[in-house]
């Protein structure tokens, strides 16, 4: 890891499969802790596995980006955990 973004938080939606896995394994590369956002929770525990696996810090958020009150509750979660530094 270079640690770009060692220090910071990357929520990445979609991040269970595809691009959006690719790009949590790169923002993790770079030291960023990742919350993998996924409908499909089993892919984005997967994705946690392979960034945990090569030394970053990563956690999985089931979410359905089409439930406007889920992207809130979710950011809420989020903003406040990273506040709070359990992140």
């Amino acid at each position: 890891m270079s640690g770009l973004l060692e220090g910071h938080i990357a929520a990445v939606t979609g991040g269970g499969s595809g691009i959006g896995q690719g790009i949590c394994q790169a923002y993790g590369r770079e030291g960023a802790r990742i919350i993998v956002l996924d409908a499909n929770l089993d892919g984005a525990n997967e994705t946690v596995s392979l960034i945990t696996a090569a030394g970053g810090k990563a956690s999985a958020m089931r979410l359905d980006v089409t439930d406007r009150e889920a992207c809130k509750t979710a950011a809420a979660e989020i903003a406040k955990a990273a506040t709070s530094r359990s992140l």
